[in-house]
C-alpha cells in the first residue's frame, strides 16, 4: 500500500463522519516528534508498522491531518 492510498483511505473515512464529530475533537497538538513522522509519511520514508500506529493519531488529531495533507501536496 503506497502513501497515497492511505492518505485516500483516511480522508475516505473523515468524510464519512458527521461534521460535529470531527468537531469535538481535543487533541490538536503537533509535537516536533509527531510532524517529523509526519513529514516522513508525506515522504513516503515511514515503515508499514509506523504507518499503521501514525493512522490512529493522525485520525484522531485535525491538526495532524491537516499538516499532513499540506506536506502531502
Amino acid at each position: 500500500m503506497t502513501v497515497e492510498n492511505e492518505i485516500a483511505i483516511l480522508d475516505q473515512f473523515m468524510s464519512l463522519l458527521d461534521p460535529e464529530v470531527s468537531g469535538r475533537s481535543d487533541t490538536g497538538i503537533l509535537t516536533s516528534e509527531l510532524k517529523e513522522q509526519l513529514q516522513k509519511l508525506a515522504a513516503g520514508s515511514l515503515g508499514a508498522d509506523d504507518r499503521a500506529a501514525l493512522a490512529a493519531e493522525i485520525v484522531s488529531n485535525e491538526a495532524a491531518l491537516a499538516y499532513l495533507v499540506k506536506k502531502a501536496q
